[in-house]
């Protein structure tokens, strides 16, 4: 997130009810996890960056904070031979405050079946976060490798009620605020990457992850917010047909 997740990562328990156990003075791991080949790493010319999803054969859904990528590449740990596109131009939401942005590739990835995007305003019972960033604000050893987890939600009004936007710093309607977990929250590289809901058998991209908490800064373990994709389907499909009418 940067205050902005300006880069972050992944390990969200919601509402603390996931049922795998977790160290909080210890890694998260991901040994239940799979690799999602849809999620990608966005790097600059100083490495991985954030993280984003493939939403159609050229067009990567992420956060507009994350505008000065260059590259997306897949692969469950991102090294110099993964294979890589490059990013020919950045799209970010039109209206001011909305940490959306489409980077759209020179040319698409092969054998790859873009993620559908959430259109619908009913939260998830369960949801996994994906990101390829730090364990924690000072630990960033495993920058660059995917990791996912699965953790149970029963937040209401997306857990962003206008109880505790003013407190936490999300807006109602439009972004979802998931509590750390644990200790263990989204960091620094995992910024635009997906918070993901299962229908039937496949994926969709609920939210995206986009920054820490109100007052607390580049903090990671604290809590974050994530744009939620639904209330910008419309932007989203029509930028996607613009792209690849």
């Amino acid at each position: 997130m940067q205050a902005n997740r300006g880069l972050l990562t992944v390990t969200l328990t919601l509402a603390l009810l996931d049922p795998r156990s977790v160290n909080a003075n210890e890694p998260p791991t991901n040994e239940n996890s799979t690799h999602i080949r849809e999620v990608v790493a966005l790097s600059t010319r100083g490495g991985v960056a954030c993280t984003g999803t493939l939403i159609s054969s050229r067009v990567v859904l992420t956060a507009a904070h994350c505008r000065n990528a260059t590259r997306a590449s897949i692969g469950s740990t991102i090294t110099e031979s993964s294979e890589t596109r490059a990013v020919s131009r950045f799209v970010s939401h039109p209206l001011k405050g909305v940490d959306l942005a489409l980077a759209i590739l020179e040319e698409p990835f092969q054998a790859v079946i873009p993620l559908h995007f959430d259109t619908d305003d009913e939260p998830p019972a369960w949801v996994e976060v994906v990101g390829y960033g730090c364990d924690r604000l000072n630990d960033c050893r495993r920058l660059g490798e995917q990791k996912v987890f699965r953790s149970r939600s029963e937040i209401s009004n997306w857990g962003c009620g206008w109880n505790v936007a003013a407190q936490k710093g999300c807006l109602p309607g439009r972004e979802m605020l998931l509590p750390a977990g644990l200790g263990v929250d989204t960091c620094r590289g995992d910024s635009g990457g997906p918070v993901l809901a299962t229908t039937g058998d496949s994926w969709t991209v609920v939210a995206v992850t986009s920054r820490s908490v109100k007052g607390r800064g580049n903090t990671c373990g604290a809590g974050g917010i994530y744009v939620r994709t639904a209330p910008h389907k419309d932007w989203i499909s029509q930028m996607i047909a613009e792209v690849e009418p």
